[in-house]
């Protein structure tokens, strides 16, 4: 039984089509949306990319303008086949591959909410990557006279002054490397060096933070070197009174910032996919509505759309019905090589003994059995040895194989001065013979019969390994 029947007339089937255009055309604007703001996103990681420990951040903008490409052209095709329904001789160059499309935007849609889901989960691992990119990026602050590290320090103010942040967890981070370069500091004073011996690497470590950590909203100047130091200011207590640098982290402002654009672009991306599932129903209606025609010449006449062919139940087993199937034409597929050599080897040995009966008596073998068949893993190897792909042996024949009589011989020179005619005709039976035998075989084999004229120019191995 059909899921959720509507019955339709003409009037329906055209508002149907008419309405369904016109979300479709909305649709690829919504795909323009996804795709701008997957742009957007990019654009903001780049301006801080040097502050991010890998690339892998920029998956999720070049997915989201991926996926703003395919809604868009997607939705154009689909608008495109809806405009076209209301003229049955142009809607029948779409019919045919309409439930191809229909599967493509299911897929499609599926793809459309992961996309979604990734807006919200890719958060934390942005985490990890601002956590370790900011700690790099700090390092190489003082390296202004380093070729390919001179923009760090202004990236990082920057970044600092806009954010309102200091540090990576907090202003305290500044206090663990040295962010002052060498060629500002000097090494007689003896300040400079207390600090450079006090450590073991040999940095100038201080209590000091860079310019662009304070807070101009702070009353009081900037205290900003010696921020531990109580001393050195006059009324000023680190531990009580509130520092005029700012107290968070550039990691925190930073996921907050990007977390709160993933999770913008996650809801829109959701509301555009609602979109694409509604515009996948409308065009399911508009196929099956004018499938189902009472009388397919008579366009008025009424029809039934259907959003399934059966219940979900069924068409959930149908799907599962059809990927067994086609897990066991794979595996048949695989085995079948196998039964072709096998086949094909029966055929030669059988064409073999009857030229070998025509031409100069010997026996005939009662039968063919298959040759053994080393382990699949050896047979390539098996085949490579023996020079051919197809015969790997032909030691299971009853009976003796005479060899050809020479012709060199006297007896043979005297068969040969008998004339050509006589040879012929004993080859022309010996072909129609062995042409028999390779039918017979085939159809016991249950393959189809090779003819005996491909087997005859094909170069072949004998028993004894003798080629003909």
């Amino acid at each position: 039984m059909a899921l959720m029947v509507v019955k339709f007339d003409l009037k329906k089937r055209v508002k149907l089509a008419q309405t369904v255009w016109f979300m479709y055309w909305f649709a690829v604007l919504a795909g323009i949306l996804v795709l701008s703001l997957g742009l957007f996103f990019k654009i903001e990681l780049r301006k801080r990319s040097e502050l991010m420990d890998n690339n892998e951040s920029h998956f999720l903008p070049n997915l989201l303008i991926a996926m703003g490409l395919i809604a868009c052209a997607t939705n154009a095709f689909g608008g495109k086949v809806c405009y076209d329904s209301l003229d049955p001789t142009k809607f029948a160059k779409w019919k045919s591959m309409l439930k191809t499309f229909l599967v493509f935007c299911v897929g499609f849609n599926v793809l459309l909410v992961i996309t979604a889901l990734l807006c919200f989960v890719m958060r934390i691992p942005l985490q990890f990557t601002l956590a370790e990119g900011l700690k790099n990026g700090m390092k190489y602050y003082k390296d202004t006279d380093t070729p390919g590290r001179c923009y760090m320090k202004r990236t990082l103010d920057l970044m600092q002054m806009e954010f309102r942040c200091c540090g990576n967890d907090n202003y305290r981070d500044w206090f663990e490397i040295q962010w002052v370069s060498n060629r500002y500091l000097d090494f007689s004073a003896k300040e400079v060096k207390d600090r450079i011996g006090s450590n073991v690497d040999g940095q100038y470590l201080m209590d000091g933070v860079p310019f662009s950590c304070c807070n101009p909203s702070s009353p009081r100047p900037c205290i900003q070197y010696q921020m531990t130091n109580n001393s050195a200011h006059y009324s000023y207590d680190h531990y009580t009174e509130e520092l005029n640098v700012w107290r968070r982290g550039c990691r925190d402002a930073l996921v907050s910032y990007y977390g709160g654009i993933m999770n913008t672009i996650g809801v829109l991306v959701l509301l555009v996919t609602m979109l694409e599932v509604a515009v996948t129903i409308g065009l399911q209606y508009v196929d099956t509505s004018l499938s189902t025609l009472a009388n397919p010449e008579d366009m008025e006449s009424e029809s039934e759309g259907f959003l399934l062919e059966k219940t979900v139940k069924e068409t959930f087993t149908d799907i599962m019905a059809k990927m067994k199937a086609m897990g066991k034409g794979a595996k048949v597929e695989e085995g079948g090589e196998e039964g072709v050599a096998t086949t094909v080897w029966c055929v030669r040995v059988r064409v073999r003994a009857t030229e070998n009966e025509a031409l100069g008596g010997g026996s005939r073998p009662s039968a063919c059995e298959p040759p053994p068949q080393p382990p699949r893993s050896d047979i390539g190897d098996a085949r490579r040895a023996h020079g051919s792909p197809l015969v790997l042996n032909c030691n299971h024949m009853t009976g003796s194989r005479s060899p050809l009589p020479n012709t060199d011989t006297p007896g043979g020179q005297e068969r040969r001065s008998r004339g050509g005619r006589q040879q012929l005709m004993v080859g022309s039976s010996a072909a129609e013979g062995a042409q028999a035998e390779a039918a017979e075989v085939s159809n016991k084999c249950q393959t189809p019969p090779l003819t005996f004229s491909k087997l005859w120019r094909e170069p072949s191995r004998g028993v004894g390994g003798d080629n003909r």
